[in-house]
């Protein structure tokens, strides 16, 4: 009985173990299979947050988004900024155009003057250089207000030579004799005056625009960047 009852024992393991191998075989089969049907699939238990720090390259964040939209939005208005503010300084350099006309008719009319009043005011020679002397100031710092218009340097040269000349005019004393041509320069003195007066008017006001921009905020930022400068008047 014995040796029957270990024949047996025997069969019953080797059973055993041949199932526990068809089980192993058919596991590791099943996972052969996966990873041939799947080979670059990578495993991953929880999928990051789009916001975390984990998130896809490719995704934007609401932070970056916002940021994007106010940088636009920032770069927008500067430069909208920045071309007013050429706008108005070549506002400034227009206006000046009739000034320099204006000033040019009225030095011509002054020679003018001095020409006819040489012969009838002789003992008054030194108020007539005076006056010729201003002529030629005010002539040449207009010239050098042409070339820098709105400098304040230039503008409040051009200033103290145009009231240095009023003042010289003023001194002139009245022809004792008559002038041919005397009532007529008058009257034209008189009207290029005027135009001359309503010319720097519109030059002051194109520059007082253009000093407002540069001073506001926060357009002065762009100002300090790009060197825009107040402007003088005259």
């Amino acid at each position: 009985a014995c040796p029957a009852a270990r024949k047996a024992n025997t069969g019953v393991r080797s059973t055993k173990v041949v199932q526990r191998a068809c089980t192993a075989a058919r596991k590791a089969n099943t996972l052969q299979c996966e990873a041939w049907r799947f080979p670059y699939e990578p495993r991953r238990a929880n999928p990051p947050c789009s916001d975390g720090p984990g998130a896809p390259r490719g995704a934007m964040s609401t932070v970056q988004i916002t940021a994007s939209i106010v940088a636009a939005v920032l770069l927008f208005w500067a430069v909208g900024a920045h071309n007013r503010l050429v706008r108005l300084r070549n506002e400034i350099v227009q206006r000046f155009g009739p000034v320099q006309t204006q000033f040019g008719l009225r030095h011509a009319l002054l020679m003018q003057q001095l020409d006819a009043l040489a012969p009838v005011l002789l003992s008054a020679g030194p108020r007539l250089d005076a006056l010729r002397a201003a002529c030629q100031q005010a002539e040449a710092a207009c010239a050098h207000a042409r070339a820098r218009p709105g400098t304040i340097g230039a503008t409040t040269s051009l200033r103290l030579a145009e009231d240095i000349l009023t003042d010289t005019r003023a001194r002139l004393p009245a022809a004792t004799a008559p002038i041919t041509e005397g009532p007529d320069l008058a009257a034209q003195l008189a009207q290029a005056d005027t135009a001359l007066a309503f010319a720097r008017g519109q030059f002051n006001d194109a520059v007082c625009a253009y000093n407002d921009a540069v001073r506001q905020f926060p357009t002065w930022l762009i100002a300090g960047v790009f060197s825009f400068r107040p402007a003088g008047t005259l």
